[in-house]
Parts: structure tokens; sequence; C-alpha cells
């Protein structure tokens, strides 16, 4: 899934990583 980070909030960032 290719979510922008910049756009969401970190919460998005936590499911990437």
């Amino acid at each position: 899934m290719s979510i922008p980070k910049k756009k969401k909030k970190p919460i998005f960032i936590q499911i990437e990583s």
C-alpha cells in the first residue's frame, strides 16, 4: 500500500514500518 506519509497522520507511518 503506497500511502503519502506527509499527507496523512503519523499513524500511517507506523503501519508501513
